[in-house]
């Protein structure tokens, strides 16, 4: 394998992990966000608010898809 492919392979994994890892912080803040949301909010309407939240990922999934 030639040493400039190597270089390319190197960056994309490179750029996979800083991905990776940049979901996962997002994914962290999340989740924390939504632990400190549940607490604040009574049990119905958490639940209401998660149903919309679905709804609303469902139609931005059919729009991606459609565009």
């Amino acid at each position: 394998m030639a040493f400039s492919a190597r270089i390319e392979i190197s960056k994309h994994v490179l750029l996979l992990n800083n991905t990776k890892w940049r979901s996962k912080e997002t994914l962290d803040r999340l989740i924390l966000l939504d632990d400190s949301i549940r607490v604040v909010l009574p049990d119905k309407q958490y639940e209401e608010d998660i149903n919309t939240c679905e709804d609303y990922i469902d139609k931005t999934k059919r729009g991606n898809k459609e565009g």
